[in-house]
């Protein structure tokens, strides 16, 4: 039996090769990078639909960029209501205190991607009427907990746009 296993004559299954699948490359190497991606998102988010405030609400379709279709209706909706009241913004929004609530480096219909929570900061923001007159409510919170998510700009790319931004119940992150 050995010599005629030897010589060929008894057949003998091959070993099966395993078959390697395709493993999709995840967007960012890491929780970090995919936070520092979604905090330079929101930063350009923010100067844009500044700038936005300062001119008035013209020319809102600058915020499509930035933003998911959904939100950018919602956004415009905003601006012109600004618009319609004669009102500007002068002053820059910020935000702090960003944190990573989900990474979702397997997206495969890239939304949501990425979402954070942060403090939206509007102390350095006035809005003023036509005659110049601040229209703010003394009352105003500066601070301000927000949850945000991020989708993919295009199917491919790495560059997130803001999909959506809700006031978050915990005060946390503004502490």
């Amino acid at each position: 039996l050995v010599i005629a296993a030897m010589t060929g004559c008894l057949p003998s299954d091959p070993a099966p090769v395993p078959t390697l699948e395709p493993t999709a490359v995840p967007l960012f190497a890491s929780d970090e990078e995919a936070l520092a991606a979604a905090e330079e998102a929101y930063g350009e988010y923010l100067a844009v639909s500044d700038q936005i405030l300062s001119e008035g609400g013209v020319d809102p379709n600058r915020i499509d960029e930035f933003v998911s279709t959904e939100l950018a209706e919602i956004e415009k909706a905003g601006f012109a209501e600004l618009r319609a009241g004669g009102l500007r913004a002068v002053g820059n929004t910020a935000f702090f205190g960003t944190v990573l609530q989900r990474y979702d480096e397997q997206s495969s219909d890239g939304l949501e991607v990425v979402t954070v929570y942060l403090c939206s900061d509007v102390s350095g923001v006035d809005v003023l009427d036509v005659t110049g007159s601040s229209v703010v409510s003394p009352n105003r919170p500066s601070l301000t907990p927000f949850e945000v998510a991020f989708d993919l700009a295009t199917a491919g790319s790495s560059t997130l746009v803001v999909s959506r931004k809700e006031p978050w119940g915990n005060a946390g992150v503004c502490s």
